[in-house]
């Protein structure tokens, strides 16, 4: 019987037990290491294939197929790697890897399990999986696959083993108090006039720039007055996100632009200020689309010195962005566009100009960038954070 709260085990639900998969990509496999059931195999991704066929197609809806971690996946955890050589498992060039799990089960736990860290965890602290690594880390996304038993330091260079108890579950308030933190903005908790939020309209001319509620509450709309440079800004008045050493972070942002190349939009985490739009912060991390042109970029800012990437140089009218990026804890801002690293440009991840100095809060706004009133949809802005 687990004595994880909230998490009940039968007889026929033991997962210490390690099942067959197939991996599919490319990294060496070491013991310990976490893998998420192949969420995209219906199309061409990493992996040495290609574009999978149907048979390939119907295995993988049978879960035996597994990948690296990833913003495509993270929902997905199947397992820990076990029964690994000391050297690791050499993935096959056909892409189709023989490896061993120790499976995540809803409701169960892996007695005994010693998952391996590559960052500072104490007791009580919560695991999941991290996007882009390769171990579990402090939970931010996804399910909640642990909780520490003991404390570790790891680190990229020397992952550290921790004695946890493993399963898929739904911590408890008591469990994250003080460790978790988490914000959200959308349609139905967006209220300007409340206290909470901090709205600032740019206006150049007659007119005035707005967010309106949609009357389904399936979005926040933001639209704009008629002039160059209107344009309309919205941040939460808490900040208190900080990517720092051992405290992952994660950032889920959802927006559709009606008018892509006269629009310019910023989604993300930002210190406090109004001018996010119209001419940056000093500290930020997020997605920023340029005023003119169809270009996307992933932006890591701090005390005014910015690092920034191309993600996407044909962003559509009326066309779904959902871009989340994850802080490693270790040293790295991973940004991904509709589940694709880097989005369709490949864009490298981030490794300079972390904010790191002050508290960030969620943000997004739009500013005009030719006359003419222009709108955007948000969905969803939101941010999940273990210290």
């Amino acid at each position: 019987m687990s004595n994880m709260p909230g998490v009940a085990t039968y007889e026929g639900q033991q997962t210490n037990i390690p099942r067959p998969f197939s991996y599919r990509g490319t990294t060496t496999l070491k013991n310990g290491m976490v893998l998420c059931f192949d969420s995209d195999s219906a199309a061409a991704d990493h992996t040495a294939t290609g574009t999978y066929t149907a048979a390939e197609q119907a295995e993988a809806a049978r879960q035996s197929w597994v990948e690296n971690p990833s913003a495509s996946n993270y929902n997905n955890p199947a397992g820990i790697v076990v029964n690994a050589p000391s050297a690791g498992i050499t993935a096959n060039a056909s892409g189709d890897t023989p490896v061993q799990l120790l499976p995540f089960v809803p409701g169960g736990i892996m007695q005994e399990s010693k998952p391996y860290v590559e960052i500072s965890v104490g007791i009580g602290d919560l695991l999941g999986v991290a996007p882009g690594r390769m171990y579990l880390s402090k939970w931010t996304c996804g399910p909640c696959l642990g909780i520490c038993r003991t404390a570790a330091t790891g680190t990229a260079a020397a992952p550290a083993v921790v004695q946890a108890d493993l399963g898929r579950f739904t911590p408890t308030d008591e469990q994250m108090a003080g460790k978790v933190i988490r914000e959200s903005i959308h349609a139905g908790n967006y209220d300007a006039s409340a206290a909470g939020f901090t709205e600032t309209a740019v206006s150049v001319g007659a007119g005035t720039s707005n967010f309106s509620v949609d009357a389904t509450q399936d979005h926040i709309l933001a639209t704009s007055a008629a002039n160059d440079n209107d344009g309309i800004e919205t941040q939460r008045d808490i900040t208190p996100f900080n990517l720092t050493a051992n405290d992952p972070c994660f950032g889920r942002f959802k927006f559709q632009l009606a008018d892509v190349d006269e629009t310019e939009l910023w989604c993300g985490l930002a210190d406090t200020g109004t001018t996010l739009v119209t001419s940056g912060d000093d500290d930020r991390v997020g997605f920023h689309k340029v005023g003119t042109g169809t270009t996307l970029e992933s932006i890591c800012e701090e005390g005014g010195t910015e690092t920034d990437e191309d993600l996407e140089t044909a962003v559509a009218d009326a066309t779904d962005y959902e871009c989340i990026f994850f802080w490693d804890g270790i040293g790295t801002v991973y940004f991904w566009v509709n589940g694709t690293s880097g989005g369709s440009s490949g864009a490298t991840d981030i490794t300079a100009n972390i904010p790191q100095t002050v508290g960030l809060g969620l943000s997004f706004g739009i500013l005009n960038s030719a006359a003419g009133a222009e709108t955007a949809k948000f969905y969803m802005a939101q941010a999940f954070q273990h210290n």
